[in-house]
């Protein structure tokens, strides 16, 4: 029997509960605070502090206790993270806080006190978190937690004290509270108190100093403690000397505290030694010390005089420790408590001069200032050192000339400091002399040279009227006009000017000077002398004077403006500005500032200037994007800018890279300041949209346009290509009134660009704002963007390659899905739908209206977004005559009932053809000169086109009805008519082509009957029109070319007997500039097979005159779709792999597509095949990678050949890394799937491997089999192909026939599988082991007997003659 296994607890509580022992072996005691000294860091023993006891013993959760004791840890991890657990619960729910009440005082004890500081933050966030849970249940456990809580608010890390004293703060929430509680613990606090401040550890020591000053700031004396403490403790004296400074400056606090509160108490002997030595320490420079003796001498506790004025006197010659700014104030109240030192002046000027922080040296002036006052007001005198001192540094003396003005207003000390300084010419004569002077009279430490004054400034200083007039006239006396520009901008009033000169004495006081430095104090000085005597010509003789120093550079000018600018408010100042003199300057030179000043004072210059200056901020808007701003900023405009905010606002709209990112902020204050109309402002966004080449330019603009048009009210206009486009969409085989203009002249290439940008624009910015009568917009929006939509649809028809090339099928995409949004919107009101469901039908009036496009766009739509459409024909709606047979189904072709109507049509069809042949019939209209009667063959034309695509049964009928027209048609003339009837019947055909792939009953009839009546005759269009440059000729050509593509091989092989022939023919043709031509020649050759040559003479030639062409994009093009035929054309790669090793063969084409056309990131062109169509053909890189892949396909060998024997290792890098990395591993498992084994080739099994490029082959011949292993290169074609034999003979041919040959791996096995058929076809079998191949060697036969001459195995036969111990042979039994 085993033992009982019980539920194991996590944490294994129960099971070796040290901390259950430890409190069975010593019962628990009281926790009381004069046993709390080992807890406290305390030199104590340290008594026993129990664990938590178990859960069950507790009643806590088990999780809870676990948690709990993990605070007993030494880790201060692990102490984190418990706390961060405990203060969660805490949080969620109270009564967790209840729960461990009881036990976390000691835990408490020992947590506050942890050397880590994270511990003690996160202990006291946990005390709060429990004395808000428990409230009132705190009260039990206050005794044994205030006293170190207490102590904790002084804790040396900050956030731990923040949020102990909050917590104080909100659980004993009045200060009356806050007394009662220490009072109720006094005699715990008060021991632990005393316990820490004797300690050994700095952080007891200073957090017991710090509460009692903070009991003693709450007003709670602690008499007892203190006089413990003061009178008996020497221990607590000693921390004068301590090493901590933390601890000495706390000491000198709590001193300063006692001595304010209850200076009675401090035994004067052992006060007298502390500061004694305090004073011969170093360490004099605490602040503490300082505010500490201050308190202690005015209170009289230290009045030991000899030593306090050494002591000042030492400390101002050290320039009081580098600590001025807070040291220096408690010196005059020293000094005024004991006798001045003689020397405090001499000591404060060493220490000024010893000083190199700028804000030291202002501490000590300021202290060095308030002594002197304090002096001049006791003595009436200043010493003798004083004057040549601050004279000397008058520099740095602005601190002590603000305090001083402050402080003393007594005239005769100003007066005994004007003797002193005029008597220093030579210092008087620096250009910031004035500064010093200022100083006196000004509160700021530097001059801000201001023109508004009040007219009593002057009057302000009364006590210092005669300073500073006789300091500034002898200025002017020693030329210092630097220093007199100074105060004559701060007392810039006629009262000053007035005491100082009069007006006749400017000319002679003040001249003009050469000397850079002094221009612009003597501008300012003509200024404010202007102000003071504004009727005087003195003043504006002296400002003409020197405005002729600030006309020699633009800078000068410049700084003339700023200058004179707040004076222009005067009448005198405006007058003097336009003199001849001023006007003429100004308009000499060009900058931002003059531009502005200009702009702004049109009074002055006269609106023909204005005008001129607008014309040029308009022509260069970015040179004046600093004038618009500032212009923009002030409250009102004082000129017409709004051809300048247009021209900077065509700048953003233009988004180029260049473009300033200001403009935009300019711009759109410029439109929120309304200074440009919201409505011409969007119109002009709407023709920059006409005109843009992406759509991201586009999306962009209609963001532009959004903000815009917010409070514009849009107008909705019908577009209108503007051209009639009738010949043209005939052409495409739209019902309409066809060829209104019989003599229509041949039409460009029409562009659509405009009307695809604009509708795409407006309808973007109407479908996401709001604005009255939205429904009638949203209609005639809708009506444009499906005008659009089929204009595009009829432009990519006609022209796709332009098409693609310039970018339009996006916009074409982006107005497809922008028209799905609004005809959603507009189906969502059955009114409104209904109503635009009218008008698509009965729109007219514009050629491509009147096409089938647009309607057809709009029911594709509908039907694939599932809405309503127009209303269906009715089944009793009469038929008409031949005439309107075609308008009739025009109208109703996209209609749901179309199948019934077909087949009513058919019928009718079939009747008016019996009933009016000659209609019929192309030859009988053309005999007829009426243009009309030939235009309406046209349309029974398509007429029966659209009744072949819905009527199956009448689809054979109308072939043959399109194969007698295009007999009809072998001769074509060169007429516009002509055209258009080749044009349509070639449609036709494409359209029988296609119907014969979906309509599986109409296929074989198709193949074998009407396919050989078909194209002949459009073979022989082509051969006609493939020489064509007329636009019609062009025109009917395209479709020709689509149809002649589609020949079926056979029928075009029996036209064409030789294939050098077809290549005669079509490779003049490839090189025409229309795409279709292209296309069209490189799928005829395609179906060509050569025979007789490799390569044909014609071609050959062709790739020949290439190396002294430039190459350009269509010569490209024709160089790859002939490339691609030729690799079609000629089905026996070995013999062409030999004969294009020639530089204007295999190398240059693949110089070409190599090094030029494949694209850097060429993988998705590689991944599919591209579909080349009249219609659609490929991007020029992706034809080039398809014709990587076939070159590669075809002449691995010749490829691997050119690519040895490339010089450059970088282009070998080059080519290697494009086939690698996108060719091999495809090519590779090309080649291997196609290795397909006979299997009744019973003695041979083939596996191939695609992941690892390996192929497998054995043959079995009779137990034992041999091994063919085939691996392709991971660069594959390119590198070698790599066979495993035992064979070596053999292993030598078959590496040939693969690397040296373009042979498949299918060759290489055949030729193996045969070359053993023969090896082993006639071979003997050993007569040892009766077999043919060794079972371990694999070896034949070879050792024959001379005798019977049988041929026996080597091995067989060495064990034969070693396990019989004879030389006989095994089969005659001769020596061998």
């Amino acid at each position: 029997m085993g033992r009982e296994k019980g539920q194991r607890v996590k944490g294994n509580l129960k099971p070796a509960s040290s901390g259950r022992t430890a409190e069975l072996v010593m019962p628990q005691a009281p926790v009381t605070f004069g046993s709390l000294s080992g807890a406290l860091g305390g030199s104590g023993a340290a008594p026993f502090v129990p664990l938590i006891p178990d859960s069950e013993e507790t009643g806590l959760d088990i999780q809870l206790t676990l948690t709990l004791r993990k605070l007993g840890k030494k880790d201060p991890i692990t102490k984190i993270k418990a706390l961060n657990e405990l203060i969660d619960e805490c949080t969620r729910d109270e009564a967790v806080s209840n729960s461990i009440l009881p036990y976390w005082p000691k835990i408490y004890i020992r947590l506050a006190v942890d050397e880590s500081r994270k511990v003690r933050e996160l202990a006291q966030s946990l005390l709060s978190t429990i004395a808000l849970g428990v409230g009132r249940n705190l009260a039990p456990q206050t005794k044994i937690l205030l006293p170190t809580w207490y102590l904790s608010m002084s804790d040396t890390f900050p956030p731990a004290a923040s949020i102990a004293t909050n917590a104080f703060n909100t659980t004993f929430s009045t200060p009356e509270k806050q007394n009662q509680a220490l009072l109720f613990c006094a005699v715990e606090v008060s021991a632990c108190l005393k316990e820490r401040i004797t300690g050994e550890m700095e952080f007891h020591k200073f957090t017991a100093l710090d509460a009692i000053n903070k009991i003693l700031k709450q007003g709670q004396i602690l008499t007892d403690l203190l006089e413990e403490l003061l009178l008996k403790d020497t221990k607590f004296w000693k921390l004068a000397e301590d090493e901590s400074t933390l601890v000495r400056r706390t000491f000198f606090d709590l001193l300063s505290t006692i001595a304010e509160m209850n200076g009675n108490l401090i035994p004067k002997s052992k006060l007298s030694g502390v500061m004694r030595r305090g004073f011969e320490s170093e360490k004099l420079e605490l602040q503490s010390f300082w505010n500490c003796f201050l308190t202690l001498t005015l209170n009289g506790l230290f009045d030991d005089k000899k030593v306090a004025e050494s002591q000042i006197l030492l400390c101002a010659k050290n320039a009081f420790y580098g600590n001025a700014t807070k040291l220096g104030p408690l010196v005059l109240p020293l000094v005024a408590k004991i006798q001045v030192p003689k020397e405090i002046f001499l000591a404060l000027q060493e220490g000024f001069v010893t000083e190199k922080s700028i804000s030291e040296k202002q501490g000590i002036l300021r202290t060095y200032a308030e002594v002197l006052c304090y002096v001049y007001r006791e003595t009436k005198s200043v010493p003798e050192e004083v004057f040549p001192f601050i004279i000397s540094e008058y520099r740095g003396m602005s601190e002590f000339g603000r305090t001083i003005s402050t402080l003393l207003k007594n005239e005769s000390f100003y007066k005994d400091l004007t003797e002193f300084c005029l008597s220093k010419d030579e210092v008087m004569s620096h250009q910031d002399f004035g500064h010093f002077v200022l100083s006196f009279v000004k509160r700021k430490a530097r001059v801000q040279f201001e023109t508004t004054k009040e007219a009593d400034e002057y009057e302000k200083i009364s006590h210092q009227k005669d300073f500073v007039q006789k300091l500034s006239f002898r200025f002017i006396q020693l030329k210092n006009y630097v220093s007199f520009s100074m105060i004559s901008r701060y007392f810039s009033s006629g009262i000053f000017y007035r005491d100082l000169l009069t007006p006749s004495q400017i000319s002679t006081n003040f001249g003009p000077s050469e000397d850079p430095e002094t221009k612009i104090p003597l501008l300012r000085i003509s200024l404010d002398l202007l102000k003071a005597f504004p009727e005087s010509p003195y003043s504006l003789a002296f400002l003409s004077e020197t405005f002729k120093n600030f006309t020699q550079t633009q800078f000068d000018f410049e700084t003339f403006l700023k200058e004179i600018e707040p004076f222009e408010g005067m009448r005198e100042i405006r007058r003097w500005l336009k003199t001849d003199a001023f006007r003429e300057q100004a308009l000499q030179l060009e900058s931002k500032t003059l531009t502005k000043y200009i702009l702004r004072r049109g009074e002055i210059f006269g609106s023909e200037v204005i005008q001129a200056k607008i014309h040029d901020l308009t022509e260069f808007p970015l040179e004046g994007l600093e004038v618009v701003r500032d212009f923009l900023y002030e409250p009102s405009c004082p000129v017409d800018l709004t051809l300048v905010f247009l021209s900077l606002w065509d700048h953003f709209l233009s988004r180029s890279e260049e473009t300033n990112p200001q403009v935009e902020e300019i711009c759109w204050k410029i439109l929120d300041r309304g200074l440009v109309s919201r409505n011409f402002l969007f119109g002009r966004i709407g023709e920059k949209a006409e005109s843009i080449d992406s759509v991201s330019e586009l999306e962009e603009l209609v963001l532009i346009g959004q903000q815009v048009a917010s409070d514009v009210e849009l107008e909705i206009e019908q577009v209108s290509i503007g051209v009639d486009l009738s010949d043209l969409l005939a052409f495409r085989g739209f019902s309409f009134p066809y060829l209104r203009h019989k003599d229509l002249a041949n039409p460009k290439r029409f562009s659509v660009k405009r009307i695809l940008r604009k509708t795409l624009f407006l309808g973007k910015v109407l479908l996401t704002i709001n604005s009255e009568g939205s429904d009638e917009k949203l209609i005639s929006m809708g009506l444009n963007l499906l005008y659009a939509k089929a204009l595009g649809d009829f432009w990519e028809d006609m022209d796709r390659r332009n098409w693609e090339k310039q970018g339009e099928k996006d916009f074409l995409e982006k107005v497809e899905l922008l028209l799905t949004q609004f005809l959603k919107k507009l189906s969502e009101e059955n009114n409104v739908w209904k109503e635009f469901c009218g008008r698509v039908s009965r729109m007219c009036g514009d050629s491509v209206w009147e096409s089938k496009y647009p309607l057809e766009s709009f029911l594709g739509i509908t039907k694939q977004m599932e809405l309503s459409s127009i209303t269906q024909l009715t089944n009793d709606e009469p038929f008409l005559d031949l005439d309107n047979l075609q308008d009739l189904f025009q109208k109703h072709l996209l209609l749901p009932n179309v199948g019934d109507l077909a087949r009513r049509l058919v019928k009718d069809f079939k009747k008016q053809r019996n009933d009016h042949p000659e209609k019929f019939h192309f030859e009988t209209v053309y005999s007829h000169l009426d243009y009309r009667e030939k235009a309406k063959l046209l349309g029974l034309l398509e007429l029966t086109m659209e009744l072949m695509l819905h009527d199956v049964e009448f689809l054979s009928v109308g072939t043959c009805w399109v194969a007698g027209w295009l007999e009809m048609a072998k001769n074509i003339q060169d007429e516009k008519i002509n055209y258009l009837w080749v044009a349509k019947l070639n449609r036709a055909v494409i359209l029988i082509h296609e119907l014969s792939k979906t309509e599986t009953s109409f296929t074989q009839e198709y193949v074998e009957f009407h396919a050989n009546n078909l194209f002949p005759t459009v073979y022989s269009h082509y051969l006609f029109l493939r020489h064509t440059t007329e636009f019609w000729g062009l025109e009917a050509a395209e479709s020709v070319c689509e149809a002649v593509s589609l020949i079926p091989t056979t029928i075009f092989n029996s036209i064409i007997l030789e294939a050098t022939k077809a290549f005669e023919l079509f490779i003049p043709v490839a090189q025409r500039t229309e795409i279709f031509f292209k296309v069209s020649a490189y799928k005829l050759l395609r179906k060509v097979r050569l025979t007789n040559e490799i390569v044909p003479r014609e071609l050959e030639a062709y790739f020949k005159g290439l190396r002294r062409r430039e190459y350009t994009e269509d010569l490209n093009l024709t160089y790859v779709l002939l490339w691609g035929a030729l690799l079609k054309a000629q089905p026996n790669a070995w013999e062409l792999a030999n004969y294009v090793k020639e530089d204007y063969l295999l190398p240059n084409i693949l110089s070409l597509v190599f090094f030029t056309l494949i694209p850097e990131q060429p993988k998705a062109l590689f991944e599919q095949d591209p579909v080349i169509s009249t219609r659609n053909i490929p991007s020029l890189s992706h034809l080039s990678c398809w014709l990587t892949q076939n070159i590669l396909r075809a002449l691995p060998y010749t490829v691997r050949w050119w690519w040895t024997q490339l010089t450059k290792q970088r282009d070998k890098v080059h080519v290697e890394k494009i086939v690698t990395k996108y060719l091999s591993a495809k090519l590779a498992a090309e080649e291997l799937s196609k290795v397909k084994w006979d299997e009744e080739a019973g003695n041979v099994t083939v596996n191939c491997h695609p992941g690892c490029n390996e192929l497998i082959a054995r043959y079995k011949i009779e137990e034992t089999s041999v091994l063919l292993t085939i691996s392709l290169p991971l660069n594959h074609p390119l590198g070698p192909v790599q066979v495993k034999i035992s064979d070596k003979k053999l292993l030598a041919r078959i590496s040939q026939l693969l690397n040296t040959r373009s042979h498949s791996l299918a060759a290489g096995l055949k030729l193996w599988k045969e070359s053993l058929d023969i090896l082993y076809k006639d071979q003997d079998e050993c007569t040892i082991c009766f077999f043919i191949l060794h079972h371990q060697t694999k070896q034949l036969p070879k050792l024959a007997c001379k005798t019977c001459k049988k041929k026996f195995h080597s091995a067989c036969l060495y064990k034969w003659f070693s396990t019989s111990n004879k030389s006989e042979c095994p089969l005659c039994r001769n020596l061998w």
